[in-house]
Order: structure tokens, then C-alpha cells, then sequence
């Protein structure tokens, strides 16, 4: 979803919803737009980490998410860990995938991961 100034909240609160699995996340971010609607913020990037939990890429995940929360605190709307299995590593941005490992040779290179969010979270300003 492109980054927009929120004018109509209830628009971007629909199509926000379309990807949420359950009431209460939906609820969250229904709150978030709101209040981001009243001080007149710019639509921020959500980002997904999914990564394998057989694989062992959990302690990954953790240090790629601790990363982009550091590096771009409250540019991002908030950064989600998502188990899978298979080998997975997928960062998306928004709905962008940004990052997938293999694509890169199986190799997580979080400056490059970083690189690629910041890319993607301000191609819109």
C-alpha cells in the first residue's frame, strides 16, 4: 500500500484490513489510523519477518527485527515476526517483498535487508 496522507481513515482502515488474520490486530491498527488520522501523520511502513523455526532462524529474525527498530524507531509502524518452515526468510514492507534469502544464496545480510526497507519505506516522501 502506498504511503498517503490519511484523509479518509475509513478507506485505508478497509484496505488495511484484508490481510489481518484476527479481530484484535485489526482493531489495533483501526486505532492506530485513527490517531495517526487526527494528528495528520503519514500513512508509516509495516514490516513482516517469516522465517523457519525448524531452521533455527528465530535468533535471525530477532536481531533483523531489533535492527530495523533501531535504526528507524518511529518511521516504521511496527515490525511483526512470522514463524514459518521450509527454510523461509522473507522480509516484506508493507505488502513489498524486500528481502527474500533464497534470492541471495541463503545468506542474511542485515545491512542489506536494512538497505532494502529503508528504500522501500521512503520511496513515497
Amino acid at each position: 500500500m502506498p504511503r498517503v496522507k490519511v484523509v479518509s481513515f475509513r478507506y485505508v482502515v478497509y484496505k488495511r484490513n484484508r490481510g489481518f488474520a484476527d479481530e484484535t490486530t485489526f482493531r489495533n491498527t483501526y486505532l492506530i489510523l485513527i490517531r495517526d488520522a487526527v494528528i495528520g501523520r503519514t500513512a508509516m511502513t509495516e514490516v513482516n519477518i517469516e522465517y523457519c523455526v525448524p531452521c533455527g532462524l528465530l535468533e535471525h529474525a530477532v536481531e533483523t527485527q531489533e535492527t530495523l527498530l533501531e535504526e528507524f524507531e518511529q518511521d516504521l509502524n511496527g515490525v511483526r515476526l512470522q514463524p514459518g518452515h521450509g527454510g523461509v526468510f522473507k522480509v516484506h514492507a508493507d505488502d513489498d517483498l524486500v528481502w527474500d534469502k533464497d534470492e541471495h544464496d541463503g545468506e542474511i545480510d542485515l545491512a542489506a535487508i536494512t538497505e532494502a526497507v529503508h528504500e522501500r519505506a521512503h520511496d513515497h516522501d
